[in-house]
């Protein structure tokens, strides 16, 4: 029975709720829906035209199951989206039948001078040039990720052990998300990984692909309506059991989701619905029976592993896919006010609908078992997620990127790139001080470097990674031993390890995407840091001024552990989107536990032990780097005079280097050295950046420039003094005069 009228949302986008919207719905029913209320007279509906694709269904290159499926529905929003160029729509005019009687129930646009239609001529250009590569990594990992899956579920049932039947049901929730990628594209054997889950491939490219790609977060969106009431996340009316009950039941129900949807189909299929058997429906029993061809256990035995590890799939599953882009406050649900209800471009109802996630963007890995790049992917679902990385300049655009572009790009051959690309000169002024003359400090210094670098020795840059390959690497080990020995000393010691590869891994995410940026997430970090330790210069009570110098190595131990509950908290007020990055630190926490012989509470203990001691030293090193010293410029002291703000020169205004650590590749590596050039040329590698003194010495005294030399020592008791420090500098940092060269 279709539900009551009162209990459909009511849609703000104006459009004709589904006859039979209900938690019960499934794909059928849905577009059984469609057929009601689209128009589109037994035919297929492209926008305001009527087209009879019979003769063409099986030629369709995408497969034949798209049309089989949309046969009486409006697949404007399908057709739009799912074809980039423009050869489609000439072969669509050849089975044109007739207009449509009925206006479209969609407020949804695609004008040709509009943005969706826009960007997608820009992606085109791109998409031409993407490289083939990256389309293999990405069937790669999903590979990968199958075979993990079997793997850790064979062992888990040989050796009955539930911590590698855990590990199995990330790897079965990993396969599961990363298989999504391609049940968007034409039919291929890899979209049929998705089953392993016990859901099915063709149910979810209706409720997924048709319903939430094309109708997010409105009433015509499945997966809000499917979650209901339970989930209620469209802004209506709620009893207080669903409003605030959601917070006990949103773990169970993540650990069932597979199961339930399991148990919805065969309950359809009972009552006669035959249609939704499929050969690949026996797909998800190919786990359970090499785990007990293999395994040696019984089949119940076999069973029940195999049950425990789908309950461990959907746990995670569900936590990353409904906390991955679409449910927060700021986010725009059916029912909130729109932007329009008439005309209202369908690229920019998706970025409404999205909320993207950057720690997981700038990961290949991550976008794939993550949902990630996800605004890119519901405008473009059928790119590869591995290309979705490369399409952001046709995306990120409003954003003055001048101090990014100079400082990471030396040659002159990016500058001679751009200009092809160049639209019309901007309104405004920059919201910036900072200038880049061709004559000045930070561009004169940039070609004299330019001219150094290729006499510059490569070896530096490798000695860089393979130190933090070796600092990871000792950390886990060390994390291991100290949770087999039990030994809080070995514990001290990895956690000190971990702070060393946190530092030694920054020098790598200022570079292109590479594995080693990755080790920074060991730790359970975030940034800010304020209210504890207030650098700025300004009105502070006397009483603040000076505890929080005292308690301010008091904050070091806790600045990861802090900032992780702190993260959590706001995940769960939804103040922020959730991320999956923040656990990648307890990987190592479970394999602690294996070395202890299971012993959860010592292991944990001992985890964050850990962390403390990484967060303590971390804290240590960072914050008495290179930036807080009554001598160093902080905003709120008086600047240089107009002329003189050259973005170089601010950085050494805002930069002091350490004596006791410039000239060392480990220490530097390890202690944010060679703090100065490090910000000024933040791509090239720590292990290189001693070889450029000589130039940039010269350069500085050419124009004048002092460089700031102290000690460690020199730098913590300043910290301690600019945390106290109230009145900003009267004097502006010292004009620029030729200096003898040093």
């Amino acid at each position: 029975m279709p539900p009551r009228s009162e209990d459909i949302p009511v849609s703000t986008l104006k459009i004709k709720p589904p006859p039979n919207r209900s938690t019960t719905q499934n794909g059928a029913l849905w577009l059984k829906d469609k057929h009601e209320t689209d128009g589109a007279e037994g035919l297929w509906r492209v926008h305001d035209d009527l087209y009879d694709l019979s003769s063409f269904v099986k030629s369709h290159p995408g497969g034949s199951e798209w049309l089989e499926l949309t046969k009486g529905t409006d697949i404007t929003e399908a057709f739009e989206v799912h074809h980039l160029t423009t050869a489609p729509e000439e072969t669509l005019k050849k089975y044109f039948v007739k207009k449509a009687k009925v206006k479209r129930n969609s407020p949804f646009t695609f004008k040709d001078d509009g943005f969706y239609r826009t960007l997608k001529r820009e992606v085109m250009g791109i998409v031409k040039t993407l490289p083939k590569q990256v389309i293999n990594t990405s069937a790669f990992f999903t590979d990968l990720l199958l075979v993990g899956t079997f793997l850790f579920a064979i062992l888990a049932n040989t050796y009955w052990n539930y911590w590698l039947g855990i590990l199995a049901g990330f790897f079965l929730g990993c396969v599961t998300i990363a298989s999504h990628n391609y049940f968007h594209k034409k039919d291929n054997f890899r979209m049929y990984y998705f089953n392993l889950s016990l859901m099915q491939t063709r149910e979810w490219r209706i409720s997924h692909v048709l319903s939430h790609h094309l109708h997010t977060n409105t009433i015509d969106d499945m997966e809000i309506t499917m979650n209901e009431p339970i989930l209620p996340f469209l802004p209506v009316d709620k009893s207080p059991f669903f409003k605030y009950g959601y917070w006990v039941l949103f773990s169970i129900y993540w650990v069932t989701a597979f199961h339930l949807n399991y148990l919805k189909r065969v309950i359809y299929i009972v009552k006669g619905d035959t249609d939704l058997i499929l050969w690949y429906d026996f797909v998800p029993y190919t786990l359970p029976l090499a785990m007990y061809l293999v395994g040696g256990q019984s089949l119940l035995a076999s069973l029940w592993m195999w049950t425990f590890i789908v309950f461990v799939a959907s746990f995670h599953f569900s936590a990353v896919g409904l906390n991955a882009a679409h449910h927060h406050p700021d986010i725009f649900h059916d029912g909130d006010a729109p932007r329009s209800d008439t005309d209202y471009d369908w690229g920019l109802s998706q970025l409404d609908a999205v909320m993207e996630r950057h720690d997981i963007t700038g990961s290949h890995f991550l976008v794939l078992t993550n949902f990630g790049d996800h605004c890119l992917h519901h405008l473009f679902p059928t790119l590869d997620h591995g290309t979705l990385d490369l399409l952001y300049p046709a995306l990120k655009k409003g954003t003055d990127i001048t101090e990014a572009f100079e400082t990471h790009h030396l040659t002159s051959t990016p500058g001679t790139l751009l200009k092809k690309f160049f639209k019309k000169p901007a309104k405004t002024s920059r919201n910036s001080p900072f200038t880049f003359h061709e004559d000045g400090f930070y561009k004169t210094l940039k070609r004299n470097i330019t001219n150094v670098m290729p006499n510059v020795p490569k070896a530096p840059a490798d000695r860089s990674k393979r130190i933090a390959d070796y600092l990871v690497a000792v950390y886990i080990i060390l994390a291991i031993l100290s949770a087999y020995n039990r030994s809080f000393t070995v514990g001290m010691l990895s956690g000190i390890f971990l702070s060393l590869t946190a530092i030694a891994a920054h020098n790598f995410f200022h570079q292109k995407d590479n594995f080693r940026m990755y080790y920074f997430n060991f730790t359970l970090m975030d940034y800010n840091l304020e209210p504890f330790l207030e650098y700025l210069p300004g009105h502070k009570q006397i009483l603040v001024q000076y505890v929080k110098m005292i308690i301010s190595p008091v904050v070091y131990p806790f600045i990861f552990l802090g900032s992780f509950v702190r993260c959590n908290i706001e995940v769960i007020l939804k103040e922020q989107e959730f991320r999956m990055i923040l656990y990648l630190p307890f990987t190592v926490l479970l394999l602690m536990m294996v070395a202890s012989g299971g012993d959860i509470i010592f292991s944990a203990i001992m985890f964050f032990s850990i962390q403390l001691i990484g967060s303590l030293h971390f804290g240590a090193v960072g914050l008495n780097a290179a930036h807080h010293h009554p001598d160093i410029f902080h905003d709120g002291d008086t600047p240089r005079p107009k002329h003189e703000m050259d973005w170089g020169i601010y950085e050494l205004d805002a930069v002091m280097d350490r004596k006791d650590i410039t000239g060392s590749h480990f220490l530097v590596l390890t202690n944010f050295g060679d703090h100065a050039l490090h910000h000024l040329f933040p791509t090239i590698d720590h292990g290189l950046l001693e070889y450029l003194y000589p130039t940039f010495l010269k350069t500085c005294a050419d124009f004048g420039i002092e460089w700031k030399l102290s000690s460690q020592i020199e730098l913590v008791k300043g910290q301690f003094m600019q945390i106290a420090k109230v009145k900003p500098k009267e004097e502006p940092p010292r004009t620029l005069k030729k200096i003898k060269y040093l």
